[in-house]
């Protein structure tokens, strides 16, 4: 399981995510590195939700990075999410326009937010 490490700490990049996507609304959690590792927050099914990434190196610009994701519905009812995310750097600094492709259970799922 991936840490969640430190929450908004590089200095230059996004700390905050709000989208179409899971999640809908919350924060960038950095490793030591100060590279993304994970999004937590709430989604739009009245739910929270948590984004890992795979890579060591965190997720990178301009190309696809493989995540997991978990979270609930309702509060209550729990679901699971493999997929892959396509950062877009736009703006100064490091913020994106990411989009989503994946799977929540065998359901596809499309999604896009912007990291500021």
């Amino acid at each position: 399981m991936a840490s969640i490490g430190l929450i908004g700490t590089a200095a230059e990049g996004p700390h905050t995510v709000i989208g179409l996507s899971l999640p809908t609304i919350g924060v960038v959690h950095y490793n030591d590195a100060g590279q993304i590792t994970s999004v937590t927050g709430f989604n739009i099914a009245l739910g929270y939700s948590a984004r890992y990434f795979y890579a060591k190196d965190g997720l990178q610009p301009n190309r696809f990075n493989g995540y997991w994701d978990w979270g609930t519905v309702i509060l209550i009812l729990p679901y699971i999410e493999f997929g892959t995310a396509y950062p877009i750097p736009v703006g100064e600094g490091d913020q994106y326009i990411v989009f989503d492709l994946g799977l929540i259970y065998i359901v596809p799922y499309i999604g896009v937010s912007v990291y500021f």
